[in-house]
């Protein structure tokens, strides 16, 4: 069974005190109030798409860059993680992909061909920093070298790979592995050679860790793993908020500069 060693529920329920359960309740004002004081999204928007821009400026770097070392994968990272389109779990995107390369392999026309070319182009270079979205797109382009460059893709993924393994050593709490797309979690207990036995989760509101109970197959040791999944996690959650048409209603949309 799945232990959770830390929560915030952990925290709530030691913090509460004896409360009635009129006390309770949240009156219809209380709720209105506090949603009143949720953030503007409509700056986050602007933002998302200002990191987009920088992204693909990014990308554009990263296909002249000619395999060289040197390359600011971690900067493409960070501005990836910023915009509208970054995607941690991918399960949508790569779907997405599948089905693009299907309909460029077998629709009947030369135009439909041509047009899901090009949508599984786009949809590589809008998630070029993610490992998970550039991993499941290797084999498809090797299938089909129309949809992109497999030399291309597998240098990218091997600079996504250097970057998590670089960013820790997972040994504790304080250095864990840290990853931007949940793919790199499996990534990582493949590189570690472990027999995982069981997880566990330390969670509060602004940080996520995931410890991995396992065997190190090389050495037959009980060993810990420490991955950061902060980014992942809370990303999904304020994407969701967004998906939310009420997250919309107390705040007009921008005035558009002309």
């Amino acid at each position: 069974m799945k232990r959770l060693f830390f929560s915030a529920v952990f925290f709530c329920l030691a913090l509460l005190p004896l409360v009635s359960a009129n006390a309770q309740t949240q009156t219809n004002e209380q709720a209105y109030e506090e949603f009143q004081m949720q953030p503007n999204p409509y700056p986050l928007i602007e933002r998302q798409f200002h990191y987009k821009g920088m992204y693909f400026q990014y990308v554009a770097k990263a296909k002249i860059w000619n395999y060289a070392v040197g390359y600011p994968v971690s900067q493409l990272i960070r501005a990836y993680i910023e915009t509208p389109d970054y995607d941690p779990f991918a399960e949508k995107t790569i779907n997405s992909l599948y089905e693009c390369s299907f309909k460029a392999a077998h629709e009947k026309s030369i135009e439909e061909k041509s047009k899901a070319v090009e949508i599984c182009q786009n949809l590589i270079d809008t998630h070029l920093a993610n490992y998970d979205v550039v991993t499941a797109a290797i084999p498809l382009v090797r299938q089909n070298y129309r949809l992109g460059d497999e030399k291309f893709l597998k240098w990218m993924r091997s600079l996504l790979i250097k970057r998590v393994l670089a960013s820790g050593d997972g040994s504790s709490i304080h250095k864990p592995y840290v990853i931007f797309s949940m793919g790199e979690e499996a990534m990582i207990i493949k590189h570690e050679n472990l027999k995982v036995h069981d997880t566990e989760d330390l969670f509060n509101d602004t940080r996520f860790v995931r410890i991995y109970w396992a065997e190190d197959l090389r050495t037959g040791r009980e060993k810990r793993v420490y991955i950061d999944i902060t980014t992942p996690m809370l990303k999904d959650r304020a994407q969701k908020k967004l998906e939310d048409p009420d997250t919309f209603r107390n705040f007009a949309p921008p005035e558009i500069q002309n």
